[in-house]
Order: structure tokens, then sequence, then C-alpha cells
């Protein structure tokens, strides 16, 4: 109705939205946590959660008309590097490349499904509750950062600069459509879905070389699709890679100190 009243930028209705989700959070995760057994769909919820309030960072984008800060980032990164990373890396690989790229990067959403399964089947309960804690601390510094400096990543930043168009099969032009679909405009920096595929990774590499060589394959899948295909700069991975490890720890220090 306020919508509709023309009160479309009103902070009110995003604080109505974020208040009445936390709610409606809490009173879902206390019914399921009377039912043991359902901790699967409880991690599907916080999952689902954290993505709706990802969504939500692209509306305020919308709605308050937060301008990219692409110059800036593409700025630093060219200063310091003497180039820009993802046109190196198309210079340097054949146009083939880009189904190969475009399906590594896709791929990568099997890891944080391939954890949260094999931490269930092995009983790892208390791993399993680390292994979430750590997401969504990832996740909230993560937000927090596109809330207050949203890029849109070198496709759109760097639009006007060399750029060596993609052509290739069925995966090529999928992929982008649900990527688009996905992701949200100012939430290149940094690179959220890198950030939960690296933690996922560190969580699995406990269970074997098998895991070890497959996280890792998709970390670097995801790392080099984001910044090839030119969704990410190569700061929004390495940001994220920091993330993830500084989420891990406080987790462990939260977890310990009984909090």
């Amino acid at each position: 109705m306020l919508l509709r009243a023309g009160q479309g930028k009103s902070s009110f209705i995003i604080f109505y939205f974020a208040a009445a989700l936390f709610l409606l959070l809490i009173v879902i995760l206390r019914l399921v946590d009377r039912a043991g057994s359902m901790i699967l769909p409880r991690a599907g919820i916080i999952l689902a959660v954290l993505f709706l309030f990802y969504k939500t960072a692209g509306a305020e984008h919308s709605i308050f008309g937060l301008a990219a800060q692409d110059e800036a980032l593409s700025r630093f990164e060219f200063n310091l590097l003497g180039f820009h990373p993802s046109f190196i890396m198309q210079r340097l690989m054949e146009i083939w490349l880009n189904e190969l790229s475009y399906f590594g990067y896709m791929l990568g959403i099997t890891l944080p499904v391939i954890a949260i399964f094999l931490l269930k089947k092995l009983g790892r309960r208390q791993q399993l509750e680390s292994y979430l804690t750590s997401l969504t601390i990832a996740c909230c510094i993560s937000f927090a950062i596109i809330s207050l400096f949203p890029v849109s990543g070198p496709r759109e930043g760097l639009a006007g600069i060399f750029y060596l168009d993609f052509y290739g099969g069925k995966i090529t032009q999928m992929a982008p459509i649900i990527i688009n679909m996905v992701s949200i405009e100012g939430g290149s920096f940094p690179a959220v879905y890198f950030g939960l595929v690296t933690i996922s990774a560190l969580y699995l590499w406990d269970h074997g070389k098998i895991y070890i060589f497959l996280s890792f394959a998709l970390m670097t899948a995801v790392f080099w699709g984001g910044v090839y295909l030119r969704y990410h700069y190569l700061m929004d991975g390495v940001i994220a890679l920091l993330i993830a490890f500084f989420s891990i720890i406080l987790e462990g220090k939260i977890r310990h100190s009984g909090g």
C-alpha cells in the first residue's frame, strides 16, 4: 500500500521488512529445533533468508539510488597491478575456453551442497553448526560491504574498454541468464559466491584427498570464471577469500568462548 501511494523511498519500508524477516526466522527456527532431526531444513531456512537479504541489498540500491563505485575500485586495481586482470586472461586464452569457464563457474554451487550433506551423513552436527555459522558471518560481512560500497563489476564498469566478445554453445548462452537472475546489480564486491565456495572447501578438507582435490578445483574454477567472464574484479575474490578465513576464525572464537 505504501509503495502504491508513492512512499517507496521511505526507509521505514526497508526497516519493516527486515524486522519482519528476523521475527519470522526466529519463530521458524524455534519450531524446527523442537524436531532435532530437522537440521537440514533449518540449514535451508538460514541460507534462504541470507539470500533474501542479499536480494534486498539490490532493492536498496534501486530505492535509494546509490551509485556504483566501479571507477574507484578499477582505478585502484589498475594502479596496483598496472593492468586489468580480466583483459589479460582473455588475451591469453582461446575463445573456446568460454564454455568451460561458464561450466566450472556454475558447477561451484555444488560445493556448499556437498558440504552440508556430507557433514549431515557423517553425523557431524557440531561441525555442521560451525559451518553454517561461518557462512552466516561471511554473508553478513559481505552484505554490509555491498550495502555501503556497491560495485557493478567489470562487465559494467569497464564496458567502454577493450572487451573480447563471448561466443559458444548452450552453456555460454544459458549461464548468464541464470547468473543475472540470482545476482544483484552492485553486488560484485566482495565476491559472495566465491566466499561461500571457499568456506565449504575449508570444511571439506578434513574428509579425504578426494574432497581436497574436488574443492580446490571448484575454488579455482569459480575464482577464474568470475574474473575471466568479467563478473568480478580480482580484488572481489581476494577480499572474499580474506572474509572467508576471518569468518571461520571468528566462529571458532565464539564457539570456544561459549557464545
